[in-house]
């Protein structure tokens, strides 16, 4: 176990320390992470850390003591919520981050629906949608009913309408959703929410600070905002396309009588009065700090400027996706979130995952149907053709070690193991489904080629025991393991 140092060190061995640690990371920076880091240029993140440090110690949690955090939180959500077609009375408060600002919608959803006597609140969310909607559920005790997507992988209406019942208080669409980037159809769901006196809202925690950018440049994007009957409440992060400091979300009510169903407040407290907009208690003004400031240095003009060079990468690597034989770009993804899918048996599109990772690339696998997943922000823009000519070589280099009778003794253990699964006892099946993850190499952490993993973990037919799979790795990765090396050499 490491233990607190007795002595400090110096600022510069700390900052030394940290440099080289960081050199274990992807290299984001050169446009080689397809995921969690938006980048809208140097100048800009040197400008993002100065305005973030402005308000490094200021607290908004208290908007009396930090007025100023608070005239910037409110005319952050009046910026945002006049671009996603909002008005006067449509108001909203930032948050950490996506997962938070679903989790503020579902919260204000069951309270509502408790003040109209729903003692046991239900959502209905299709399954392209994003699992914050199941974590909510977990901590809130609000039944979800996920639906199946139609073949455009575009939330289906009509099991949304089948699966409402009197306990509903929630539809749930996406814009996009992230998987394909397909935008749901939002006019329909909206539509039935309000037919149904229920709410809906819309995740666009993704698209929320591109699609109406994209939309100006002449692309086709289906109505989604604030503008479409029905919408009752929207989440956009601002730290995504938004490309502001982490973690800045938004989410968005159309009247403050919803948004108060968000709110807790406790007054017997003997330390005093205690209310709270969002989840957090503290809530770092830097964060407010630098989306304000952001918005204010980009402007429409700027943020329109960024979103058409994105999309112009973005035609260009969907076209160049599509031109390499044996993989495709499906549906038909409205900004630059999109995936690549195989239909060739000697094409394994986690293979090319797994070769495009040796290449240093990082992209998210994804299951139903099997692909890789591509965020494409200004950050990717440079990197393009490097990527193409990579991704060509991936998909060979896939073609040319495939096996088919490795594949076919691969296909033959994983319906073996699942059909043995399905009649074993619970707990033998268990012991079973560790046993496979230690021949994958997966007792131990993640292994470095994850083909064979993730074709094994899709054909376990107990999803509880996937869950504890991928929990018990998180458990691990998540420890400080005796013996391991320090970060800092300890002094004699």
């Amino acid at each position: 176990m490491k233990s607190l140092p007795r002595k400090g060190r110096s600022s510069n061995e700390v900052l030394d320390a940290m440099r080289d640690l960081k050199k274990e990371d992807v290299q984001w920076e050169d446009g080689r992470v397809w995921c969690l880091v938006f980048h809208a240029g140097d100048e800009i993140s040197q400008f993002l850390k100065e305005a973030y440090t402005t308000y490094f110690s200021e607290n908004a949690l208290n908007p009396t003591a930090f007025p100023s955090l608070k005239r910037m939180e409110n005319e952050v959500v009046s910026m945002a919520t006049r671009l996603l077609g909002g008005n006067d009375y449509t108001v909203g408060n930032l948050t950490t981050g996506g997962t938070e600002s679903i989790l503020m919608a579902v919260k204000t959803a069951r309270e509502w629906g408790r003040d109209r006597g729903i003692k046991k609140p239900e959502m209905v969310v299709p399954t392209s949608a994003h699992p914050a909607f199941d974590k909510a559920a977990h901590y809130f005790d609000v039944k979800i009913a996920r639906v199946p997507v139609d073949k455009d992988f575009k939330a289906s209406v009509s099991a949304m309408r089948k699966a409402i019942n009197k306990r509903t208080v929630l539809l749930v669409a996406s814009a996009p959703q992230y998987p394909q980037g397909v935008v749901d159809p939002i006019q329909d769901i909206a539509r039935l929410a309000s037919k149904k006196g229920i709410l809906c809202h819309v995740d666009a925690c993704v698209g929320g600070m591109m699609l109406p950018f994209v939309r100006d440049l002449g692309y086709e994007v289906p109505p989604f905002d604030f503008s479409v009957p029905g919408v009752t409440s929207i989440s956009a992060d601002l730290h995504k396309y938004g490309y502001a400091a982490k973690g800045a979300s938004l989410v968005m009510y159309n009247s403050p009588e919803l948004r108060k169903y968000q709110y807790f407040a406790y007054t017997d407290w003997p330390g005093g009065i205690y209310v709270s907009p969002t989840m957090t208690g503290t809530r770092p003004g830097g964060a407010i700090a630098a989306a304000w400031a952001i918005m204010h240095r980009l402007g429409f003009d700027g943020y329109r400027e960024i979103a058409q060079k994105v999309m112009q990468a973005r035609d260009k690597i969907r076209d160049g996706i599509n031109a390499i034989p044996g993989i495709r770009v499906p549906g038909t993804p409205h900004m630059s979130v999109m995936c690549i899918v195989s239909d060739r048996a000697d094409v394994n599109i986690y293979e090319v995952g797994d070769n495009m990772s040796a290449k240093g690339w990082h992209m998210d696998r994804q299951q139903d149907p099997d692909s890789l997943h591509l965020t494409l922000n200004f950050g990717h823009i440079e990197a393009a053709d490097e990527f193409l000519s990579d991704l060509e070589d991936a998909v060979a280099a896939a073609r040319s070690t495939y096996d088919p009778e490795a594949a076919k003794k691969e296909r033959r253990r994983n319906m073996l193991m699942k059909g043995a699964l399905k009649i074993l006892p619970g707990p033998v099946a268990t012991k079973a489904t560790e046993l496979g993850t230690k021949i994958m190499g997966m007792d131990g952490g993640l292994p470095n080629r994850t083909a064979a993993m993730y074709g094994m973990m899709a054909s376990l037919p107990n999803r509880g025991d996937v869950e504890s799979i991928v929990i018990d790795l998180l458990d691990k990765m998540t420890r400080h393991e005796p013996g391991t090396k320090p970060i800092l050499p300890e002094e004699e």
